[in-house]
């Protein structure tokens, strides 16, 4: 009986400790539903005024918004293509996002269009290659820096810019379309992404391109669709990037790389695309150009944009890189965190233009 007095307290005790310990977890749980759904408002809120709205500006949060945005854009319709996996789909389309609404043409060649040249050329043909940045996704024909720097200073230029391509399917492409040959100078954009594609290529340089990306999924122009911002479409589209990312780092791996991801570490943001340092991709790069004889001693002009300004470090390696190569030559743009779309990532008309600007001084030193 004394030892059963003894153990009495303790067990009454546990108990109490135990049921606050409960109660704890069930008001923790509430309050971590309510963070959750407060999130979801204010992307919600973000996404439907963009530039108003301003509920998760320099949070995870907004890191988290920039990622989910492609659920809520039309997608850029494009065709199946033996040896490119896919090509721009020829005619116009309207592509509506929270961040604008344009109409984007693509010639019958392939080439983003953009208006006929109204004055001579000051010099000869500058053949502008890249990926979504320099197609112009979010602008409309006429203000791509391609033709900004036809209409505004007066070059004879070709957008022949592809949404994902890296720099490998680039220089494949303008091959194909006789391009590098009738280029008088060869403006290339770069972009962090492009590096894996570019590693491969350098190993294998037959062109059999990597068909493992999303968005090399041909999408007919008719299949194009857009999701409106709703406050349950915003929940639905968190949910599965969560779940997304959950899955390939576990749920508390994601909670961590989510709460990491700030604006203030966009640079770290572009170089996790490749997880290999700026001297890596710079030289994988110019591994690309060396297996396209027709570009020996052609003007190429390099530029580095990635998502929101990020900084891979491509553009300062390559630099050093290319001492010994005259013709090849990096050039920096000095970008505002407002020339790019907010969630979106790509450039406003007002980053095209000085795009545009940095590309002239780089061409009338030349």
């Amino acid at each position: 009986m004394g030892v059963f007095r003894v153990m009495r307290p303790l067990s009454s005790r546990f108990r109490r400790f135990a049921g606050y310990a409960f109660i704890a977890l069930i008001w923790s749980g509430l309050a971590a539903l309510l963070a959750f759904f407060g999130v979801v408002f204010a992307l919600y809120s973000d996404f439907k005024n963009p530039t108003g709205s301003r509920l998760t500006a320099g949070t995870a949060a907004e890191f988290v918004g920039g990622a989910i945005y492609n659920w809520f854009r039309s997608a850029s319709p494009s065709l199946p293509d033996a040896e490119l996996v896919y090509v721009p789909h020829p005619g116009a389309v309207r592509i509506v996002a929270p961040e604008y609404d344009v109409v984007m043409t693509v010639a019958r060649d392939g080439t983003r269009q953009q208006p006929p040249r109204e004055t001579p050329a000051a010099g000869g043909l500058v053949v502008v290659a890249g990926d979504s940045f320099t197609f112009g996704l979010g602008v409309q024909d006429h203000e791509t820096y391609a033709a900004v720097l036809q209409q505004k200073f007066g070059y004879a230029t070709v957008n022949t810019g592809v949404i994902s391509y890296g720099t490998a399917r680039e220089l494949w492409r303008l091959r194909r379309m006789g391009l590098l040959s009738k280029a008088d100078a060869l403006v290339i954009q770069f972009c962090s992404n492009d590096g894996r594609e570019n590693a491969d290529f350098v190993r294998d340089p037959s062109g059999r391109f990597g068909r493992d990306q999303a968005t090399q999924i041909g999408v007919a122009a008719e299949d194009v669709r857009y999701m409106a911002v709703t406050y349950g479409n915003v929940l639905g589209a968190t949910l599965r990037y969560l779940r997304g990312r959950a899955a390939g780092e576990g749920y508390w791996g994601a909670i961590k790389a989510i709460a990491r991801s700030r604006r203030a570490s966009l640079g770290a943001v572009a170089r996790a695309r490749d997880r290999r340092s700026g001297e890596a991709l710079a030289a994988d790069f110019l591994g690309v150009l060396d297996q396209f004889p027709e570009l020996a001693g052609k003007p190429i002009y390099v530029l580095e944009l990635n998502d929101r300004g990020g900084n891979a470090g491509f553009l300062e390696a390559l630099a050093q890189k290319v001492a010994g190569r005259p013709n090849v030559k990096p050039v920096p743009v000095r970008l505002t965190e407002d020339q790019f779309f907010r969630f979106d990532g790509h450039l406003t008309p007002r980053g095209h233009e000085t795009v545009a600007a940095a590309l002239d001084r780089a061409l009338r030193e030349r």
